[in-house]
């Protein structure tokens, strides 16, 4: 129960965090079964992707499964779903249980289903279960709750559901031709009696729905299954919507991924191959299996054939290897591809090689390749899949059979199987049906895009039903998730997708109907480096979950993945809220950083940011598109990305502002470099100021310079910082001439200062921390931009060592400008160092829980590169700071620190910035900061101002005020 007791302590962690009486939770139970389990999960990140909480629940072995098979699928879509584990039974737990059917009701789950809704419905204005019709029996105690609705999920197609299910029942008549009604397969030998039984027991619940969803589309199935289906429906107040395919539609962003499938088929000519399987519950005896190998060889047709037998019960246990005819794959060499894991088959159907699927004809399979318009050779084996077979290949007519169902117990024939495949792939009539499957793919795909019938059923009818009388604001678009344009979180890191992982067609973001003309839609637009990455993801989330209004956050999807990856402190239910935007990657160079480099700046970014002008048009065109369909559209964007946002001027309901990412002293001593202003500093202060020199190469003072053009169309500033500790200096700002009477809000810090629901998360640097003595520990960090020498890493080390105090050391070299390409460097440290200093010391080499080990108690000093977000992180928390700046704002920001606030100290001053830092020196500062009664006053003066920053984003706090301002401002 261990795993399951973790598991459901995460879901009331998450749950906690619901705005109670305004949430609308979905709840998905899938059956055991992966054609279900694959359904339900693409069905999830769907309707996540509206900004909706989403959990998934089932047994702890498929919900693995769901999330290793989910083919199409972006991973980023797959993190924000909370997957709820529930506990196995023994026999299940060791493989006893005979099948997966059995599965549903000798496991018991029905009462851990009816806990954890329990659950939930207590933290949530209205829960909605959406259930697989074969898990009606687990779910019936949904009608216990005053807040709970429930809906069937109709994994197979309207035409089998009402063929075999409703008119058997019913006795009602099937609406079809009399020779097409003789053609028709027959239920006998479709579902074996323990299949039946299982069947029978959910009968009694399934009144319980409040309508059903299916998996299909009215461009398939409306004129009669789906209407027939809705006449029955509505005789008993039961609503239904047809929103398929929910599968994504477009696979750009993920089909050139690594795949011996996909690397087969790039070097095929196009609608060429077969992809020939058989889906997860089909096995063939080894004498059909010679059968099928030989009428593939003979039909010297290509093909990708995809050998497995069907799951176990248990998944992951392992399945016999399938033996073929001696020698087959050598002679097929070239000519067919043999593969025996699992295959990416939608992204297989809609490979332009592909010109043929032979299959099962699971309903799956069946909206796969309907989507893709592939046509189908149809070889049903048991369940639904005759009747899926004949609506492919009588009714739509985009098949042919390869074995009528009446002799699915005769072995087929090489010959049969050649002349079928010859006849799909190499005959005038096999050219006739797969004109009709390509038309009629691109029908059904149309139907999911912006007024497709499709995703009006899902938007305007399913979602506004669910979240009727809500508060809880509805932006977001079908395309979102099936174009894979949103992805998400520290889940997608090792993926390694490419700069074309993104479609280059824009989704159509659609406001809720009912609020079309009143909302206000905020788009942010973020410069492609972390430090201002993560500042406007956090400005994101906050004005998302604080005020409930839609957010989208622009850029390319390299850098919009990279924030998500590295949300430190963030809540993933608020990044959740997020509508990314992904625009695809221009292509630029990603090189290392120059360690050796007299200069600390990060110069190897430069190909980056000039890339990132590139997205200027793309940036305009999705801001048209929002603008459209938004009372007003605000668009908060780096000043770094002026350039980019310059066509809102041209939108009559538009307009922008600038998020400052720097502190407002550094902000204003630039401002006072640019017009010759004299800096209102005290004398002896002026003195100390660090010069400009060597803060940016003149290739970078251009780029910024490029900027300057667009500024002025912002119609105020924004900056992340706080009245109480740069008052003056926003007083100043609010006065120069750079103001020209914009507005500005000071609304900083806009991290979460209150830690508590993540910091218990398991991360080696919080474990030793939670070892320490209070403010005991030394952090020291550089972050992104910067690189050691290895000789300074030397020296820093045996300076730490020297210095006897305890500390924690990210030691990470400087990003490259795509964080997802190329090997870093092993930074290597004297022989043995971690061996002596451990216990006293812990060397990092991964990403940091910065802000969670700034706010640990254990934490009593930060040294630090004085980049804006790590002051302001140790500001808010109380830290103060040992400051080493290196480049940019960072000196003056230091000098902010030091001498201003005077909660930190030096450690190197800036002109000897190209002078190698001593270990001597090092020791010393460090002791000063740690040891010292000096340090103590130092600490003392932190604590006090982090408490008064923190108390400045509570209610009535200066910040807070300074952001109600904001919003009331731009939603007035």
């Amino acid at each position: 129960m261990d795993i399951n007791s973790e598991n459901l302590a995460n879901d009331e962690l998450i749950s906690s965090n619901l705005k109670q009486d305004n949430e609308v939770v979905v709840v998905i139970v899938p059956l055991q079964a992966q054609g279900h389990l694959n359904q339900l999960l693409q069905f999830a990140c769907l309707v996540s992707s509206y900004g909706l909480s989403v959990y998934y629940v089932g047994l702890a072995k498929y919900n693995h499964q769901a999330k290793v098979r989910a083919n199409a699928l972006n991973p980023s879509d797959i993190a924000k779903i909370h997957f709820h584990d529930l506990p196995s039974s023994p026999d299940f737990a060791s493989g006893k249980v005979p099948t997966i059917w059995d599965a549903c009701m000798l496991l018991r789950i029905r009462e851990s289903i009816a806990s954890f809704l329990h659950d939930i419905s207590s933290k949530a204005r209205r829960v909605v279960i959406v259930h697989d019709v074969l898990m009606s029996y687990n779910v019936q105690d949904v009608s216990s709750f005053h807040n709970a609705e429930s809906y069937i999920f109709n994994c197979g197609s309207s035409f089998d559901m009402y063929c075999s299910h409703i008119c058997t029942a019913a006795g009602l008549p099937i609406p079809l031709e009399a020779e097409q009604l003789k053609r028709m397969p027959s239920l006998k030998g479709c579902y074996p009696d323990e299949i039946l039984h299982v069947g029978r027991l959910q009968s009694p619940y399934t009144g319980i729905k409040a309508g059903d969803i299916y998996n299909t589309s009215q461009v398939i199935e409306g004129s009669t299954y789906l209407d027939l289906m809705a006449q029955l429906a509505s005789i008993k107040n039961k609503k239904q919507w047809a929103i398929g395919p929910i599968l994504p539609t477009k696979l750009d962003h993920i089909s050139n991924r690594d795949n011996i499938c996909l690397d087969w088929l790039n070097k095929q000519p196009p609608k060429s191959v077969l992809y020939v399987s058989f889906g997860t519950t089909s096995s063939f005896s080894d004498e059909q299996i010679k059968e099928l190998a030989m009428g593939l060889e003979l039909s010297t047709q290509k093909f990708l054939w995809v050998l497995r037998g069907a799951d176990e019960g248990v998944l992951f246990t392992g399945t016999r290897r399938l033996e073929l005819p001696e020698g087959f794959e050598e002679r097929v060499k070239g000519v067919g591809l043999v593969v025996r894991e699992w295959a990416p088959q939608p992204e297989i159907l809609a490979h332009s090689s592909t010109g043929g699927f032979m299959s099962h004809c699971g309903w799956n399979s069946c909206l796969e390749s309907i989507t893709m318009g592939v046509p189908i050779a149809a070889w049903p084996m048991s369940f639904d899949q005759p009747k899926n077979g004949f609506l492919v290949t009588d009714i739509l007519k985009i098949g042919l059979i390869v074995r009528e169902w009446e002799k699915r117990e005769e072995l087929v024939s090489a010959s049969i199987i050649e002349n079928v495949v010859r006849k799909l792939m190499a005959s005038e009539e096999g050219d006739v049906i797969r004109k009709r499957a390509e038309e009629l793919g691109e029908a059904v795909r149309r139907s999911t895009e912006k007024g497709g019938v499709s995703r009006m059923e899902l938007q305007s009818r399913y979602l506004e039903e669910i979240q009727k009388g809500s508060t809880y604001t509805l932006v977001c678009t079908m395309t979102q998730a099936q174009s894979g344009d949103c992805e998400d979180s520290t889940a997608v890191q090792n993926f390694g997708f490419s700069s074309s992982m993104c479609s280059c067609e824009l989704p159509n973001h659609e406001l809720s109907k009912s609020k079309q003309l009143n909302e206000v839609a905020i788009v942010m637009v973020p410069f492609p480096a972390q430090g201002h990455l993560n500042q406007l993801l956090q400005l994101a989330c906050l004005i998302s979950s604080s005020y409930d209004l839609p957010v989208y956050y622009v850029g390319s999807a390299t850098h919009n993945r990279q924030a998500r990856v590295r949300a430190n402190a963030l809540n993933p239910s608020d990044i959740a809220k997020i509508h990314f935007h992904d625009i695809p990657t221009p292509e630029f160079p990603s090189p290392p950083p120059d360690i050796n480099a007299l200069s600390k700046f990060p110069s190897h970014l430069q190909p980056s940011w000039d890339a990132s002008k590139l997205l200027r048009e793309s940036i305009a065109s999705f801001l048209r598109d929002i603008s459209s369909k938004s009372r007003r559209l605000v668009v908060v964007h780096d000043s770094l990305m002026s350039y980019n946002v310059q066509d809102v001027s041209s939108l009559p309901s538009a307009e922008s502002y600038i998020f400052n990412c720097i502190s407002a002293f550094t902000f204003y001593c630039f401002i006072c470099l640019f017009y010759g202003m004299s800096i209102q500093l005290g004398e002896e202060l002026l003195k100390k100021l660090p010069s400009p020199e060597g803060i940016m190469p003149d290739e970078v003072r251009d780029f910024t310079t490029s900027h300057s053009p667009y500024i002025d169309i912002r119609s105020g500033d924004i900056h992340n910082t706080s009245k109480v500790i740069e008052g003056k200096f926003l007083d100043l700002l609010a006065h120069a001439e750079i103001s020209q009477n914009k507005k500005n809000w000071a609304i900083g810090p806009i991290l979460p200062t209150k830690l508590n629901h993540i910091s218990n998360r398991n991360n080696i640097c919080l474990e030793w921390l939670n070892k320490q003595p209070p403010s005991s520990v030394l952090y020291i960090s550089f972050g992104t931009t910067t690189s050691f020498s290895d000789r300074e890493i030397k020296e820093l080390a045996m300076g730490l060592e020297q210095s006897k105090q305890k500390f924690i050391w990210v030691l990470r070299d400087a990003d490259r400008g795509d964080i997802f390409t190329g090997k870093s460097r092993k930074v290597e440290l004297p022989e043995e160092f971690e061996e002596r200093v451990k216990g006293v010391g812990l060397v990092v080499r991964d990403w940091a829980p910065q802000p969670e080990i700034l706010a640990h108690s254990s934490t009593g000093g930060f040294m630090s590169h004085c980049g804006w977000n790590s002051c302001i992180e140790a500001i808010t928390m109380g830290v103060p700071i040992a400051a080493w700046p290196m480049h940019s704002d960072q000196p003056n920001n230091s000098f902010l620190v030091t001498e201003i606030f005077q909660t930190g100290l030096i450690v190197r001053e800036w002109e000897k910035r190209e002078e190698l830092v001593s270990a001597s020196t090092i020791e010393n500062a460090v002791r000063k900061l740690m040891a010292s009664e000096e340090g103590i006053s130092i600490r003392k003066r932190a604590e006090e101002l982090g408490e008064a920053v923190r108390h400045s984003t509570e209610k009535g706090g200066a910040s807070r005020i300074e952001l109600d301002s904001f919003i009331a401002h731009i939603t007035r």
